[in-house]
């Protein structure tokens, strides 16, 4: 059983957290054969990093980032 978990993330304060407690019960629930994909939407502040970082270190989670387009952007 294979199990996809998509998080997304504007501006999360406890990213870091989050995505290692939803890691584990991914695993826990389907060891191995288990991901847990961050979608970050254009954060300003360092959510895309810290959820690289986990990437590196955790293989079940993987990031994708989106930056801001013009349409999007605040006024």
């Amino acid at each position: 059983m294979e199990l996809s978990v998509v998080l997304p993330v504007y501006n999360e304060p406890e990213v870091g957290r989050v995505v290692r407690e939803v890691a584990a019960l991914v695993e826990e629930l389907t060891p191995g054969a288990g991901e847990v994909i961050v979608v970050d939407d254009g954060s300003t502040d360092d959510s895309g990093a810290v959820v690289d970082a986990l990437a590196v270190e955790l293989p079940s989670v993987g990031c994708c980032t989106r930056c801001p387009t013009r349409a999007t952007d605040p006024p």
